[in-house]
């Protein structure tokens, strides 16, 4: 019998046998036993960046080298070639550099020059191998239409579970973090 405060009997507290089991402890997620690290949206970020700012330095220095060379080349033989022509030579081959570099960089060991100090690899999303060097430009062809696309193809790394992009859903790949 319970009572209230003041009129001769004082309330019975609940006893711990009265409490019955106690409440489950709540579920924590924690990533499987093979699930890798996955690479972080900021890192991958700064490392497209730091890729970006070493790509530019490489086809910026080929053009003044190429440029001056022509011309001096041009020059010495006494032919007049528009200056844009040696534009347009550096400009293509900066291109082709530029197009080269992420494929060649993931088929070979999964990293770009930025993303080995980074800890990130880009790894096959079934079997954690090196990718081939096809699925490697499958990859940066996706990749440059999902940034075409106002970067839908790079921000689906917010929606997708395993943090891939559609180039990362394209070349059947995830990117992960070895630290």
């Amino acid at each position: 019998m319970t009572m209230a405060p003041g009129f001769g009997m004082e309330p019975t507290q609940p006893t711990l046998h009265d409490a019955g089991p106690p409440p489950p402890a709540p579920e924590v997620s924690t990533p499987a036993a093979d699930e890798p690290d996955l690479g972080g949206r900021g890192l991958r970020l700064i490392a497209y960046i730091a890729d970006t700012i070493i790509i530019s330095l490489v086809v910026g220095a080929f053009f003044i080298v190429v440029v001056f060379f022509a011309a001096f080349i041009f020059a010495a033989l006494g032919m007049d070639i528009d200056e844009a022509f040696h534009g347009y030579i550096a400009g293509l081959v900066g291109l082709v550099f530029a197009v080269a570099y992420f494929p060649f960089w993931w088929s070979r060991d999964g990293q770009t020059l930025a993303m080995m100090p980074l800890g990130l690899r880009v790894v096959d999303e079934n079997d954690g191998e090196t990718i081939s060097r096809s699925r490697a430009i499958v990859r940066l062809v996706v990749l440059v239409i999902g940034i075409a696309v106002f970067l839908l193809g790079v921000l689906w790394t917010f929606v997708d579970r395993r943090r891939r992009g559609w180039h990362d859903l394209a070349a059947h790949t995830i990117v992960i973090g070895e630290r």
